[in-house]
């Protein structure tokens, strides 16, 4: 699963380098711009950091979103529905505030820490733990805060399973993106390429999740995804003109 949807997802932005390009220089730009005024409430006051984050969590949940589903679609060579790209706002403010409550949580078992000890040690574990659940939420979370079809209380919780049921697939292509934006410094793949992997991912683990033990539609959904890319090899990326 995780082969199939790197392969696809490398192939999609390699054809669209040059706008995934520009795009990472919007998003960087505007990430800059919208936290600074976001970092300087910490020094004024707690009581106007909490809900600053919530505030800023929310605006990265929505534009990791819709910055998916645009590269999706230029992918895709279709064109640009801006409709589509409207995330469900509700679904992402519910989920920023529970990612900031279990990031304070961890937080707090991280500073409470005493290496000394086994409580120290176990405090430790489960402030990491935390961590890295808040990180595969918020990455997985593109493909539900698009979907308006289902209920936000079904999404939520089809959110949650997917991270119980692929710890191992939600970690790998977590740090997998956090590797390739920290060796590229953010231009390429960067974060519109991480948002276009997380949809794709996203999408393929709540397939699987619902399959409820019947692996015929994980394993029509992976033949799909190796389908689309079944004649691109290394010499073919490189020189496009040539099938194989």
């Amino acid at each position: 699963m995780i082969a199939a949807l790197l392969r696809r997802s490398l192939v999609d932005l390699w054809d669209n380098a040059v706008s995934c390009f520009g795009l990472n220089i919007a998003v960087l730009s505007l990430a800059a711009l919208f936290l600074y005024p976001i970092s300087l409430t910490y020094a004024l006051s707690p009581v106007l950091f909490a809900p600053a984050m919530v505030v800023a969590v929310w605006f990265g949940l929505v534009a990791l979103a819709a910055t998916a589903e645009l590269v999706s679609q230029v992918a895709a060579r279709a064109d640009i529905n801006v409709s589509s790209m409207r995330p469900d706002w509700l679904f992402c403010l519910v989920l920023a505030f529970t990612l900031v409550g279990l990031g304070g949580a961890a937080m707090l078992l991280l500073l409470g820490a005493d290496a000394g000890s086994a409580q120290g040690v176990a405090r430790a574990v489960g402030g990491g733990w935390l961590i890295l659940v808040v990180l595969e939420l918020a990455v997985l979370s593109p493909a539900f805060a698009l979907d308006r079809a289902a209920a936000l209380p079904r999404r939520l919780a089809e959110l949650a399973g997917i991270v119980l049921r692929y710890p191992l697939a939600c970690f790998t292509i977590l740090a997998l993106s956090m590797l390739a934006m920290t060796a590229t410094v953010g231009l390429l793949p960067g974060p519109a390429g991480a948002a276009y992997l997380y949809l794709r991912s996203g999408r393929m683990m709540r397939v699987g999740l619902n399959a409820a033990g019947n692996p015929n539609p994980m394993t029509d959904a992976i033949h799909h995804e190796r389908q689309r890319v079944a004649n691109r090899t290394p010499r073919n990326l490189l020189q496009p003109w040539r099938t194989s």
